[in-house]
């Protein structure tokens, strides 16, 4: 049973991240400080709101340098879910520019669909899998999700994986090596959630 931590930042309901994990298998625990990540299996960061909120609540948990080592030294899986998938990038401006994580080349666009078309983006909708990588395994080719956001990660599309058409395309899932990042909600999105956050785990323990 793998261990998963997840990050408690004060931007998203974790609880809810939390039940859907222990549901796909998990051992799970909430992380409030950068010291409590030693020995995580895999670690996911949730999150809803401002790019500049998040990463300015990251940076004085002084999270930053420690996942940088759990990540990027010793490879440990990631997952980001929403705004932690934004998160990822080099840099938005969502609030005033603000640095990103920097390990998915690309930068946090706010969406600009057709004026039909509303803003934030929220409820059910059809993605395209553009790489069968290892969260979309066993997935058919268009499944249905659940969103929440007005935001997106205008990723390089070496490590775009996966796309949704609001008026306008826009990457929805990427994946770098053992880096992984989602713009829907898993834990909302029913069986095909679930099926996600099972490949995450078992990529885990492959």
């Amino acid at each position: 049973m793998p261990t998963i931590s997840i990050l408690c930042l004060g931007i998203s309901n974790t609880n809810s991240v939390k039940v859907a994990f222990e549901s796909a298998g998990a051992s799970v625990r909430l992380v409030s400080s950068a010291a409590e990540l030693k020995d995580s299996d895999g670690i996911v960061m949730p999150g809803v709101g401002s790019f500049k909120h998040a990463m300015e609540a990251l940076r004085q948990g002084g999270f930053p340098p420690r996942l940088q080592k759990a990540v990027i030294e010793d490879r440990t899986p990631f997952l980001g879910i929403c705004l932690g998938m934004q998160m990822l990038a080099d840099e938005g401006d969502e609030g005033g520019q603000t640095q990103g994580l920097g390990w998915i080349s690309g930068k946090i666009k706010r969406l600009t669909p057709p004026p039909s078309f509303r803003v934030p983006h929220i409820g059910w909708d059809d993605i395209v899998i553009q790489k069968r990588q290892p969260l979309f395994e066993g997935l058919p080719p268009s499944p249905s999700f659940y969103f929440v956001h007005s935001y997106f990660l205008d990723a390089d599309k070496r490590y775009a994986s996966a796309s949704c058409d609001y008026g306008t395309p826009f990457p929805v899932g990427v994946q770098k090596d053992h880096i992984f990042g989602v713009q829907f909600h898993p834990e909302k999105s029913q069986k095909n959630g679930a099926v996600v956050l099972r490949n995450f785990l078992s990529h885990i323990k492959r």
